[in-house]
């Protein structure tokens, strides 16, 4: 990397987040050649790009993540990324935001930069921990019940926030389509974005809010698929016409 032999060296790491889309990527300044990189995905809503270490280990060179600002958590961070840029990356997100435009095209023109420093050592990629996967016949269910949890939701009376309703009715709609075609992995970015989704002014009570965000965090567990399968359809179930949502 540009004749760095240290790990105390400093390296740059340039970020750009776009709030449309909820993206941030990031590139590692550096000058390792094409065929010694390596793109992975970490789960269905993230990419790392990588290059070998003389050690064996893997060094950072650049990423992308989807659902950026449903990630970012109460520590100011985003899990998905080596804590040295985790922290800088959460600022650059939570800096920007649509609600603070007056047209999408505002927004578009409004895609923040940043460039940051950080040492070269901080910038190795944990291999302790490699990722889930699930059965991709018990994502395809699970994502089919939560498309079907959608149907049902649009269809329920009540709310005082349609807007509200719709913006959950496309996080899960988008889950779902994600689940479908993610070969196991599960997707926590689009599960983030689903239950930041749940809030007040939506057809459903407040224990049934509770019950819907909790489902979303099971989802992101490819072990728990099969039983988070049959909650969810027990739940839509519920919601439906003669159940308990309804008594």
């Amino acid at each position: 990397m540009r004749g760095m032999t240290s790990d105390d060296d400093l390296i740059e790491v340039q970020m750009r987040y776009r709030p449309v889309g909820d993206v941030l990527m990031g590139s590692v300044s550096s000058d390792v050649p094409p065929e010694k990189r390596h793109r992975e995905e970490i789960d269905a809503d993230t990419f790392v790009e990588w290059a070998p270490r003389h050690d064996g280990s893997r060094q950072l060179v650049g990423f992308e993540v989807l659902h950026a600002r449903s990630r970012t958590d109460e520590f100011h961070r985003i899990s998905a990324l080596p804590d040295s840029v985790s922290e800088p990356a959460a600022r650059l997100v939570s800096a920007i935001s649509t609600d603070t435009f007056e047209s999408l095209g505002s927004a578009v023109e409004h895609a923040a930069d940043s460039t940051v420093e950080v040492r070269l050592g901080a910038l190795v990629l944990d291999n302790a921990s490699p990722v889930e996967r699930g059965e991709a016949d018990d994502a395809l269910a699970l994502a089919l019940s939560f498309r079907a949890l959608a149907e049902t939701l649009a269809s329920l009376p009540g709310g005082t926030d349609r807007a509200r309703t719709q913006e959950l009715l496309s996080a899960l709609a988008e889950l779902a389509a994600t689940l479908r075609t993610a070969d196991g992995l599960p997707a926590p970015g689009a599960t983030a974005a689903a239950r930041a989704s749940v809030r007040g002014g939506l057809p459903l009570t407040d224990s049934e809010r509770s019950t819907l965000t909790e489902l979303l965090t099971m989802a992101d567990f490819p072990h728990a698929w099969v039983e988070t399968d049959q909650r969810v359809r027990a739940f839509a179930t519920g919601l439906s016409p003669g159940g308990t949502h309804n008594t």
